[in-house]
Parts: structure tokens; C-alpha cells; sequence
């Protein structure tokens, strides 16, 4: 083995964008490199593949791949089931087939769980025991990391925040179901909510730079509007906080968690969305939780999924 120490190839895979990286033991990120997405099986398969032989002719100190991917997966086996994204690559036994042809152990971790453990071991959550992490993106993701393990739960889909429901019989969720804080907090519920209030009050600046086109509304929209001072648009940010501190508080009731890390595009909103948010918390769950937990953003953005993979290939690999 080269001297030095031991490094994984990180990937975090999007619907959108493939990201890779060399980590090393001690949580070193470099050689980090981005491509788009390949959306059908084989075109995905090679790229992933591709992606894994080149990284690997350039380091040879490389001896394991950890990969975090969207969507339920069988985490030991392996098996992607049925990522949402890529819905050509349902039921993949991508482990098996990557390990084949690279010659390298894979390790796969689901991608929310993968920027929990990235946020555990080297951003927000550094030095926590227990933590929760929820990815407020298109869609809204979790991770719950105790004594510094991903729980995975009976069936490997403990995490899935996003489809609590917080209103039922309320909005049509991807999932099938109603209600879920994905269709009201994630960045898609923060633009669902905004062309609702702006159909009744067609003054807001969210309208104006759209240039009148309601389908054009996104959340960067609609947190423009808001620094601005458009009180349509501070409204909906006041809204989406106070879903998530409800949320939250449930999940301080249920796990006692000493950190709750929120990452992802919606989280840069700032105060706007942490003030509401924090003090809507304490109205739904016991003093003592609230005073014990700690609400912060996450510190590592685009990292903390790469973090997380290697940080899983690190845990479960025997040797490297």
C-alpha cells in the first residue's frame, strides 16, 4: 500500500449532477470533480464505473467505494430499489456489478443519510453524540445518527422526514400520499405556497420578477422577493419556518437528539426561515428537549454528502 493515509472515492449521485472526491481517514476532501447525471441504466452504469477506474488509476492509495444514492435501498445488499430519479435503474444490484468490474468493495448509503454522517463527522455536528440532519431541497430528506451510526431502521428507510405529514388530507405528495412536509417545506412546497398567496395578492415583487409567468415562481424567488422586503414573500418563509419548527419539535419528543443540522438550498435562507422556525419549536415538544437540542444550518454544503459516503465506506469496510 502507498504511504499515506487510506482514502475512499466519494460520490454522491443526484438526478442532475454525479459528484465525486478522494477522502481520506482524516477527513481530507480534494480531487473533487462533477458530471451530469446519465438517466438510464447502462449509460449509468458505465459512467459510474468510468468514473471509479480513472479516480482509481490516480490513486492508488484508493480502496473503497462509497456511494450515496437517493432513494430506498437494501444498504448490505446493495440493491438500489426505486431511486426516483433514475427510474431506469430500479431493482440494480449496483453493488455487485460495480464491485465486478472495479475490482474495489462498494459500499452504497442512502444520500440524506450520507450528508448526516458527512455533517456528524465534519460540519455542524462535529462532537454531538446524537443528531438529526434534514435536506431541504426539491424535495426534503433526513438522516438520524446515533452514537455516530447511520439508523437505518427494520427495513433501511428510517430518515424519510419528508413524508411526515403535517396537514392531513392536505397536498398531493410524490409519494402517493397527502399532507407530507415535502409538499409545504421543501424548496417545490416553498413555490407551491408562494402562487397560492400571489393569486391573492397580485402586487407581490414575487410576480414582478417572473414577469408575471406564476410557473416561473421558485424559493431563490421567493427569497429574493423576501430580503427585499416583499411581505408576500416574508410570509411564506414565516409559514414554511413554522411548519419545520412543528416538525422539529415532534422529533425532539420522539429521539432527543442533540443537534438538528438542516442542509440543503432552503436552509441558506437564513434568519427568515431559522427565526420563525426556533420559535415554533418549543410550542411542540417538552421544555427539556427544546433546552437540550441545538437547531443549526449545515456547514458543508455540497460536501456533506461526499463526507457521509466515505464516512460509511470507512465504518463498514474490514481492511484498506
Amino acid at each position: 500500500m502507498p504511504k499515506g493515509k487510506p482514502l475512499v472515492i466519494a460520490i454522491d449521485i443526484g438526478g442532475t449532477n454525479l459528484r465525486a472526491a478522494f477522502v481520506d481517514s482524516g477527513g481530507r476532501i480534494f480531487g473533487r470533480r462533477r458530471f451530469t447525471t446519465i438517466l438510464t441504466r447502462n449509460g449509468f452504469i458505465t459512467q459510474l464505473a468510468d468514473v471509479i477506474r480513472v479516480m482509481k488509476a490516480e490513486e492508488k492509495r484508493a480502496c473503497a467505494v462509497g456511494i450515496g444514492f437517493p432513494g430506498p435501498l437494501k444498504i448490505d445488499q446493495g440493491i438500489v430499489l426505486t431511486p426516483p430519479n433514475i427510474p431506469d435503474c430500479t431493482n440494480l444490484p449496483l453493488k455487485r456489478i460495480l464491485e465486478r468490474i472495479t475490482n474495489l468493495p462498494v459500499f452504497l448509503e442512502n444520500d440524506a443519510n450520507a450528508a448526516a454522517l458527512g455533517e456528524y463527522w465534519l460540519g455542524a455536528a462535529t462532537g454531538a453524540e446524537s443528531m438529526v440532519c434534514i435536506t431541504l431541497g426539491t424535495g426534503i430528506g433526513g438522516g438520524i445518527v446515533l452514537n455516530g451510526k447511520v439508523w437505518h431502521g427494520a427495513g433501511d428507510i428510517a430518515g424519510e422526514l419528508g413524508h411526515m405529514t403535517v396537514r392531513p388530507g392536505g397536498r398531493v405528495c410524490g409519494c402517493g400520499k397527502h399532507g407530507c412536509i415535502e409538499t409545504y417545506a421543501s424548496a417545490s412546497g416553498v413555490a407551491w405556497t408562494a402562487r397560492a398567496r400571489v393569486r391573492r395578492n397580485k402586487k407581490s415583487a414575487i410576480l414582478r420578477f417572473v414577469g408575471g409567468k406564476m410557473s416561473a415562481i421558485t424559493s431563490a424567488i421567493v427569497y429574493r422577493a423576501a430580503i427585499q422586503g416583499d411581505r408576500t414573500a416574508r410570509e411564506v418563509l414565516e409559514e414554511t419556518g413554522r411548519i419545520l419548527g412543528a416538525a422539529i419539535g415532534n422529533i425532539l419528543n420522539i429521539l432527543n437528539p442533540a443537534m438538528i443540522v438542516l442542509t440543503g438550498g432552503l436552509a441558506r435562507a437564513g434568519r427568515l426561515l431559522f427565526h420563525p422556525l426556533r420559535a415554533e419549536v418549543p410550542k411542540h415538544c417538552f421544555p427539556a428537549a427544546f433546552r437540550g437540542t441545538r437547531v443549526v444550518p449545515g456547514k458543508l454544503g455540497d460536501d456533506a454528502g461526499i463526507a457521509g459516503a466515505a464516512l460509511s465506506a470507512f465504518q463498514r469496510m474490514k481492511n484498506c
